[in-house]
């Protein structure tokens, strides 16, 4: 999924600095992640789902533009577990392998299987996916005249040894109920200008709740991979 930016001017001065500044970054965080043909990083994931808080999940994660994703878990929660997605091969499916006890299972990308404590599907590590709820969201906000939208700068930060600077956006998502969150803290790599953490807050039974927490450690834009990388006879892997 590419998103144009051409069509969605929302980085145009809107006469707040802070707000002005946000918006700059994060246009150039989205075109950095639309325009990265491979990339390889250390994902760190907690989530909210079905009522709960998810163990935090740690996956060595390898991408290649297009829908290639590979994981590798290494934190307790799932370790050893590998998924593979490559589309090209098997599109709409998931290859997964649970632990060495348990035979390689292909599953239904959207399915319940796949799905199971987890927010998102697979293909939706891919990079452009990750960030095109910002370009959504910012067009709608856009649309309304930047009304009730506030921007906070949290100023810089190290995000897992990478230097950052980091804002945090309140939303009006009562008036706009498609806005992804109440609450969003975005960082944005000072060197790569990538997205490097992400945290929302949604309401969940008339509280605010961190629904969603995620850390990009490590990313490396361009990582050298090939077809080796996304296949499941891969000596490497355990599928």
């Amino acid at each position: 999924m590419l998103l144009c930016l051409s069509t969605v001017a929302w980085a145009d001065p809107t006469g707040d600095a802070t707000r002005d500044a946000y918006l700059v970054a994060v246009e150039r965080m989205v075109e950095v992640a639309e325009a990265a043909e491979s990339a390889t990083w250390t994902f760190y994931q907690q989530e909210w789902v079905e009522g709960e808080q998810q163990p935090r999940q740690v996956m060595e994660v390898k991408y290649r533009r297009g829908g290639d994703i590979y994981l590798r878990y290494v934190g307790d929660a799932y370790k050893g577990r590998e998924v593979l997605y490559a589309h090209r091969d098997l599109p709409g499916e998931i290859v997964v392998n649970p632990s060495s006890l348990i035979p390689t299972l292909t599953l239904d990308l959207h399915g319940r299987l796949a799905m199971d404590g987890q927010r998102y599907g697979t293909d939706d590590m891919a990079l452009d996916r990750t960030v095109a709820f910002y370009v959504t969201d910012l067009a709608r906000l856009r649309a309304i005249g930047w009304q009730d939208f506030v921007v906070e700068d949290l100023g810089a930060r190290d995000i897992a040894g990478e230097l950052a600077h980091c804002w945090r956006t309140i939303q009006p998502k009562d008036r706009l109920p498609d806005l992804h969150a109440y609450r969003v803290e975005t960082c944005i790599a000072d060197r790569s200008e990538a997205l490097v953490l992400m945290k929302a807050w949604d309401v969940v039974d008339h509280r605010l709740v961190l629904v969603e927490d995620y850390v990009w450690a490590g990313l490396r834009l361009g990582a050298p991979l090939s077809d080796r990388d996304f296949d499941r006879d891969n000596p490497a892997y355990g599928f």
